[in-house]
């Protein structure tokens, strides 16, 4: 029974998340799918080239890698791009 998720340790593997309960079982947690640079871009409202011209200025830091090393963003990315680039969408 998971009702006491305050007992609960998370560890983050990669893209995955695990927690540990108080009685030592290992679950998945349901996370986000992580977006690559094109479907990231379409988020913002702005283009891939657009979004890879921020991060390569340093306008805005650049975000995580995959295995392949292809950059991978998270829903946070994309909420700290908006505000540091002011986009209000």
């Amino acid at each position: 029974m998971m009702d006491d998720t305050h007992n609960l340790v998370a560890l983050r593997f990669g893209m995955s998340m695990f927690a540990y309960s108080r009685y030592g079982a290992l679950n998945r947690v349901k996370t986000a799918a992580p977006l690559n640079t094109a479907a990231a871009a379409k988020q913002l409202g702005v283009s891939k080239p657009t979004l890879l011209r921020w991060i390569r200025e340093g306008k805005t830091a650049d975000v995580g890698r995959d295995r392949h090393n292809w950059r991978v963003f998270t829903v946070a990315d994309l909420r700290r791009i908006k505000k540091e680039m002011g986009i209000t969408t």
